[in-house]
């Protein structure tokens, strides 16, 4: 069972009703580009997934099955009590890493660049973070883990982190924020404040935060977002641009060993010479934007009914895709991410985004009557 697949229409639901009742209590927690920006992500995220699918699984399959010291029942509740706990505990180590090493920071820094906060954020997933998180996940092979247990405990962990990403929750029962992790606890960890940068890396338990010395409790309004904002609603840019500052990093650097460095190297450091317009987080008030380009009502009808298609397009594609060949696999992804493309030129107003929206409607007017009249 793919439980995050099954769960995407209860994502989907469930952001449809916070930004429906934020909008009735005139709290203003959404804006269309950003909102749209983050399903692209998302979207993005789940198409490259296709071609690395399984991935992280089948990682932890292959380990379990040549290096286990042992395998513990797969009938066991308390085996996949023990896995779930330990499999958080690896996701703290693994998020960790990703905040203070660059070349994991790159994947990872795309679901940190909404400077909103709510339930579409969740979705905005960094397209190659598999091939790292997978490797954290290893000591738990190796200690025995069913990898159904694993498969299971994972994706719930992951669905849990969804209903975080809120606002309209403000602290919950005194308990609950002891151990686990809640909206007060990972607001902070989506905050650039300086008290709150590389702060509570938690996924489901906040223990590993009090125990390891990186939590921080929520009091000063936060401001989200990376502290040099991307400015741009490019959902392919998103997962780039850090790889390209850090070759422009590594050029910039002499020696082999130099520019190794800079790659493992945590985000903050810079090597000399090298110039970087690097904001400090905070100059910024909530409200103001660093990139909030206004298009017209009937642009921004237009954005939401196309991505509202493209989202429903992308849900049957991923349900669909197994009993595709590899030919029309690659060809619906290809339609899709250029779909994403195509609607972030809306939203960004660039000067050439209606000529590639007609061309991408003229293009998909013949490729699905084609499409259409094989499968028939």
């Amino acid at each position: 069972m793919n439980l995050i697949y099954m769960a995407i229409p209860i994502f989907i639901l469930s952001i449809m009703l916070e930004a429906a009742w934020c909008h009735y209590k005139k709290k203003k927690l959404y804006r269309l580009n950003d909102a749209v920006n983050d399903l692209s992500c998302g979207i993005f995220e789940q198409i490259v997934n296709i071609f690395t699918k399984g991935f992280i699984f089948y990682n932890f399959y292959a380990v379990s099955k040549a290096l286990a010291l042992t395998h513990w029942s797969q009938t066991s509740w308390i085996a996949f009590l023990i896995t779930f706990l330990l499999g958080d505990l690896a996701y703290y180590w693994y998020h960790r890493c990703a905040h203070r090493v660059k070349a994991i920071w790159a994947t990872h820094i795309v679901h940190h660049q909404s400077e909103e906060y709510n339930l579409a954020v969740a979705l905005r997933q960094g397209a190659f973070s598999n091939f790292f998180s997978s490797l954290f996940y290893i000591p738990l092979a190796i200690l025995g883990a069913d990898p159904v247990h694993f498969a299971i405990g994972h994706s719930l962990n992951l669905i849990y982190q969804f209903f975080i990403h809120t606002q309209l929750i403000n602290r919950c029962p005194a308990l609950i924020e002891m151990v686990m992790n809640t909206p007060s606890h990972h607001r902070v960890h989506h905050g650039k404040n300086k008290q709150y940068i590389d702060k509570n890396y938690a996924g489901v338990f906040i223990i590993w935060d009090r125990l390891f010395g990186s939590f921080e409790e929520e009091k000063e309004e936060v401001q989200y977002g990376i502290t040099t904002p991307l400015r741009s609603f490019n959902p392919i840019w998103a997962n780039l641009h850090y790889w390209v500052e850090i070759s422009q990093m590594a050029s910039a650097t002499k020696g082999v060993l130099n520019k190794i460095w800079i790659l493992i190297s945590p985000p903050d450091y810079l090597p000399e010479g090298y110039v970087h317009s690097k904001e400090e987080p905070t100059l910024q008030k909530q409200d103001v934007k660093s990139h909030d380009p206004q298009i017209s009502g009937r642009d921004q009808i237009y954005v939401f009914l196309n991505g509202l298609l493209i989202l429903v397009g992308t849900f049957i594609y991923l349900g669909i895709q197994p009993s595709l060949g590899i030919i029309w696999t690659a060809s619906f992804a290809v339609i899709l991410v250029v779909s994403l493309w195509s609607l972030s030129t809306l939203v960004d107003r660039k000067s050439y985004a209606w000529k590639i929206e007609k061309l991408r409607i003229a293009a998909l007017a013949v490729i699905f009557p084609i499409y259409t009249g094989m499968v028939i």
